[in-house]
């Protein structure tokens, strides 16, 4: 699944905390603690990505 928090369209997007909000997105996922946006319990791996400005991009991983 993609965006189960509707990404920036339904967040926004602060400058500087994008990134911040998507990782707590997955740590929320895979701790089963989404609420409604429960994707599924069995998470094991999230991956966020963001693009800034100055052409800077980060990719990050987390594993549970």
């Amino acid at each position: 699944p993609i965006n189960p928090s509707g990404g920036i369209q339904c967040k926004g997007e602060p400058p500087g905390a994008s990134g911040l909000g998507q990782v707590c997105e997955i740590v929320w996922q895979m701790h089963g603690q989404a609420e409604k946006r429960q994707i599924s319990k069995e998470a094991k791996v999230g991956v966020c990505q963001v693009f800034g400005w100055n052409h800077v991009a980060c990719v990050t991983v987390l594993k549970k």
